[in-house]
């Protein structure tokens, strides 16, 4: 049997992780959907703008902003709220959720790197 949560920070470290889970297991689905679609109606001649390349979940960052927010979280409590704070400065956000996800695999990368 698991550990109850007792505080509530334990609580929300559950929920994020819980978020996690949701957010891999609807990646998954999307992406068997995707690998499974069929063009019912071809094109019409003459209107390439109907006409849309279908959005691959390959195309879609593989960093959550949960995964993210965990990390700058810890090293927050850490001490590093300074560095955590120029990080996303330097990402051109004042909060992680300004930030571009395009920019979320580096911005994880580099909030690893602050000494712990």
């Amino acid at each position: 049997m698991s550990k109850e949560p007792t505080t509530l920070l334990d609580v929300i470290h559950v929920i994020r992780q819980l978020a996690d889970k949701l957010e891999t297991m609807a990646e998954t689905m999307t992406e068997r959907e995707v690998q499974t679609f069929e063009q019912v109606y071809p094109p019409e001649e003459g209107n390439t703008e109907a006409v849309q390349k279908p959005v691959s979940v390959k195309d879609t960052p593989t960093v959550s902003i949960s995964e993210i927010r965990a990390v700058l979280a810890e090293k927050s409590r850490s001490g590093f709220t300074d560095s955590v704070k120029a990080l996303l400065q330097k990402h051109g956000a004042s909060k992680l959720s300004g930030v571009s996800p395009e920019e979320y695999a580096s911005l994880l990368e580099e909030a690893k790197q602050i000494e712990t």
